[in-house]
């Protein structure tokens, strides 16, 4: 087991967004998280990282109790998320936001640190030219990326991204998820926010579909598209 969420709630400023959420995420799986805006996705996925506390309920990991460690033990442990907005340093180049994301493992040999770019480099043939520019002068697509490029560097065993294809034109979303792809095929667990229905079914093994904070549905990938209750919750049916 790789990811288990059992009757987890947690909000903001008293305020519960996520009532009594469970789920389960297979090693190896490739799941999304599905709804419309203000259904909950980004506070659920921030909440499995850490960056909003639970306020009940349970996270565990590979058997390890995380539901009230921090967001940087969590990474350790291999859960990395990759925030929406990708959330840059903006000022440095393109090697040195990759860098910044083997910090939170602390010293690594630097054969391991050039392995570990030479992967991302392979995913991402377009960083590899652009590896000295500065990352704010990049394009969306090739910022979102950087940010993902930025999670790899600390090897995870479970990757959550939020909105990877916002404000990215459709052929580098294309590339982007062919990537995410390559590295589930490599063993890394995948847990997608994503508002392009389509999109996260096409590539997505399974998913759960959040309304009002709520695990409405879940399934198969096939299944959702199918569910009425999916379209009720993402459309407004």
């Amino acid at each position: 087991m790789s990811l288990e969420v059992s009757d987890l709630s947690c909000g903001y400023e008293g305020q519960t967004i996520i009532h009594n959420v469970t789920l389960r995420v297979e090693t190896g799986g490739f799941s999304t998280i599905l709804g419309s805006n203000n259904a909950g996705k980004s506070t659920l996925i921030n909440c499995l990282s850490g960056v909003v506390p639970a306020t009940s309920g349970r996270i565990e990991f590979n058997g390890v109790d995380i539901t009230n460690i921090a967001p940087h033990r969590r990474v350790r442990l291999g859960v990395v998320q990759v925030p929406e907005g990708r959330q840059l340093f903006s000022d440095m180049t393109v090697v040195e936001n990759i860098l910044m994301g083997a910090v939170p493992m602390g010293r690594i040999a630097k054969v391991e640190l050039a392995d570990r770019m030479d992967q991302v480099f392979a995913l991402f043939p377009r960083l590899k030219d652009r590896r000295r520019q500065i990352s704010g002068s990049l394009s969306g697509g090739e910022q979102q990326m950087l940010a993902i490029a930025r999670g790899i560097m600390s090897r995870p065993k479970l990757l959550m991204l939020d909105e990877p294809s916002l404000g990215v034109a459709p052929l580098i979303v294309e590339s982007i998820f062919e990537a995410l792809a390559m590295l589930n095929r490599d063993g890394v667990t995948i847990l997608l926010v994503e508002q392009n229905l389509a999109l996260s079914l096409r590539y997505a093994a399974s998913g759960f579909v959040l309304e009002r904070g709520e695990v409405v549905v879940e399934g198969t990938s096939s299944e959702l598209q199918s569910s009425s209750k999916t379209r009720r919750a993402y459309l407004g049916m």
